[in-house]
């Protein structure tokens, strides 16, 4: 039986839907957490909530993931919190257009590219000389069903998530004998802000995962020790695919 460690945990895109209900899940662990976004505003009133929760530390870092210099700040906010802490990473910054290849803009595809794959693949990078340093940490990319199915109007997201996968299966093969454990999930249709642009005749957001139930599941993996390995975990709605 392990001893769970505590944790530092940096989470991109904290400030709304998944990663905002995965700070709030994690702060009742009494992890230290660095929340990572673009809206600031929305982050100082995120880091308050987590310390009420119980977050022992919780540090706002204004954060656009397409920029090399914010998320190297990100992660040097992730290193001022005690080396005794184990150092992980929620990868889940995520940008969304649904468009038809043809209908769509080059700046959409090269947006959602940079956010969901190019950023995940900077933090990761981020991150990483501090976990190699100790010999231990976890890096959890939050990918989508999209990454393995079919979706019309998805086209440059789905593109994303499916290198951030393979990206993420790679990075698993590299650290995982160094001590630390990459975790891919894809959640299926979740009930975010994500769909308040996809119009009409989408699938029914009653019919969605709750965020809180993501970030259940994902506070589960963080409380995991080194002796068991997460590789991948599909998350869907009780009916399926909507």
């Amino acid at each position: 039986m392990h001893t769970l460690m505590a944790k530092k945990i940096l989470i991109t895109g904290a400030s709304s839907g998944i990663g905002r209900a995965t700070a709030i899940a994690l702060s009742s662990h009494g992890y230290s957490l660095v929340l990572a976004a673009r809206r600031e505003d929305r982050l100082m009133s995120l880091a308050a909530e987590c310390l009420a929760a119980g977050a022992v530390a919780a540090v706002p870092v204004p954060c656009d993931v397409r920029e090399p210099v914010n998320v190297e700040r990100a992660a040097s906010a992730l290193v001022d919190l005690p080396d005794s802490l184990e150092a992980c990473l929620l990868n889940n910054a995520g940008y969304a257009e649904f468009l038809s290849v043809a209908g769509g803009s080059a700046q959409s595809m090269i947006d959602q590219i940079n956010v969901n794959l190019t950023g995940a693949m900077l933090a990761a990078q981020a991150v990483l000389p501090q976990m190699l340093a100790a010999k231990r940490g976890r890096i959890v990319n939050i990918l989508s069903i999209t990454a393995e199915l079919v979706f019309p109007q998805s086209a440059a997201y789905s593109a994303a998530k499916a290198g951030l996968r393979q990206f993420g299966k790679v990075l698993q093969q590299e650290v995982r004998r160094e001590g630390i454990l990459v975790t891919n999930v894809l959640p299926g249709a979740t009930d975010t802000e994500i769909w308040d642009n996809a119009g009409p005749g989408g699938p029914k957001r009653s019919d969605m995962i709750p965020e809180t139930s993501i970030a259940k599941t994902l506070a589960w993996i963080f409380e995991q020790g080194p002796e068991m390995a997460i590789d991948e975990m599909t998350l869907m709605p009780p009916r399926g695919v909507l």
